[in-house]
């Protein structure tokens, strides 16, 4: 057989083909005879039965490669996560996300004491593979839900009630029930700048130069100015954001607002925009929404991945769009990469002076005082330097399964993305040259392509 076939293994030992050496050969095959060569290549697992009987019947009329074995791949578990159970003023989802009804700004649900306010789901197991030779391919369990303690709830057989009458917030990692500052105008100095452990109401305006720090959400009816807001959940903002390049919008969840106008806005989770977002600084670790708006100028940077409407202007105004991995991911990574560097230089240099001590230690059977501290002073600093290696590593490490878990990101756009825009999905760069009209980018074998709507 070795005569007539190459056999090509996939790297990841899920699937094995046949490659023909030579179309002008006359083979006559047996198929018994096949399957047992198949299994002095070791390969015992998913074989192909059709595919062979096929091969063997007419080697000359297949198309080649044959696919001859194929492993099964292993089924991740499901993370467990948290339930609400309670009603929201939330919809249904746009491109399987939760969809936010912008004609009635988030509504923050009020609780009882002794309501049920959310239940934790478990995560599943995950199912193993097999790979052609047999062997197991072990899949990833689900992560639980990691629930910090939260203000005036009680947990009970993964079920969350709440301990007394309140507002309720909920962020990717706890559950609290606020009390709730409100505003009943626009923010001045009648009552200045707000650091508050609840949820804050302003039914109306930020101005430049205020702060808010809630420690729940912020809801604003008005406009916000060049102010900072600051929220361990969401941030609602009615009118918009204009930012005139001052202040900053950050929020633990999820933001939601009008527009976006020279605003630097950051979410642990997902931004959804009714408008526009113009020449913007916009960080997120889930998504950016604004299917019925339009980016343009600036930089707009989402993990998981970017809607929008239209992209960019007949002006060519640049226009930066970051997704897959966000800027600061891919600025921790160079920062340990330096630091990795920075220890493995030192480490190499004490490498020389520990080699030079033993020299001398060999040369005169001795080492004087100072060269016995040298030395051991050098053995001291090389462990010190290997456990920070090992930990920056780890941390490096953790990072790239970061970098893997944004495989699906994307970005759509349902109008038009001008020239000018610049896609980039972490590393890899591409400058839009042309008008094209409803399109999604996704991120492929190490190339960016493009694919119609």
């Amino acid at each position: 057989m070795n005569e007539f076939f190459e056999l090509v293994l996939s790297k990841d030992r899920m699937s094995a083909s046949v490659k023909l050496r030579d179309l002008a050969l006359d083979i006559s095959l047996d198929e018994q005879s096949f399957k047992d060569w198949l299994h002095e290549k070791k390969i015992i697992f998913g074989l192909k039965h059709e595919a062979i009987h096929s091969l063997c019947s007419n080697p000359h009329q297949c198309q080649y490669p044959v696919l001859v074995a194929e492993g099964i791949a292993p089924i991740n578990g499901s993370d467990g996560y948290i339930r609400s159970e309670f009603n929201t003023s939330e919809e249904k989802s746009i491109s399987g996300k939760r969809n936010f009804n912008f004609k009635n700004i988030m509504n923050i649900p009020s609780v009882k004491s002794g309501q049920l306010v959310a239940t934790i789901i478990p995560p599943t197991l995950g199912v193993s593979g097999m790979d052609v030779y047999g062997n197991s391919v072990p899949a990833k369990n689900g992560r639980p839900v990691r629930l910090r303690p939260g203000k005036n709830i009680l947990f009970h057989q993964n079920q969350v009630y709440a301990t007394t009458d309140g507002q309720i917030s909920i962020t990717s990692n706890s559950i609290n029930v606020f009390p709730v500052f409100e505003v009943q105008g626009d923010l001045d100095m009648e009552v200045g700048n707000i650091n508050f452990i609840g949820n804050v109401v302003i039914k109306g305006n930020v101005p430049t130069g205020y702060s808010i720090n809630a420690g729940g959400d912020i809801k604003i009816t008005g406009l916000v100015e060049g102010a900072e807001l600051i929220a361990g959940g969401s941030i609602s903002i009615s009118g918009g954001i204009a930012g005139a390049s001052r202040g900053m919008v950050k929020a633990g969840v999820d933001i939601h607002t009008r527009y976006l106008n020279q605003a630097f806005c950051e979410a642990g989770n997902d931004i959804y925009v009714e408008a526009s977002i113009l020449h913007s600084t916009v960080e997120c670790g889930g998504h950016v929404f604004a299917p019925k708006g339009q980016i343009i100028g600036g930089r707009v940077s989402a993990n998981k991945g970017i809607e929008v409407g239209e992209m960019g202007n007949e002006h060519y105004t640049k226009t930066e769009i970051l997704v897959g991995n966000i800027q600061s991911l891919l600025d921790h990574e160079k920062q340990l990469k330096k630091e990795m560097d920075e220890v493995k230089e030192s480490l190499e240099k004490l490498h020389v002076l520990k080699n030079k001590l033993e020299g001398v230690l060999h040369f005169r059977k001795n080492l004087t005082q100072q060269e016995q501290l040298l030395l051991k002073k050098q053995q001291t600093t090389s462990q010190s330097l290997e456990n920070k290696l090992m930990l920056l590593q780890n941390e490096y490490n953790q990072l790239m399964e970061e970098y893997t878990e944004n495989k699906d990101a994307y970005v759509k756009v349902h109008g038009t993305i001008h020239p000018n825009t610049q896609i980039c999905f972490g590393k890899y760069r591409k400058l839009t040259q042309q008008a094209v009209k409803g399109c999604k980018f996704v991120f492929r074998q190490g190339e960016i392509i493009t694919i119609p709507l």
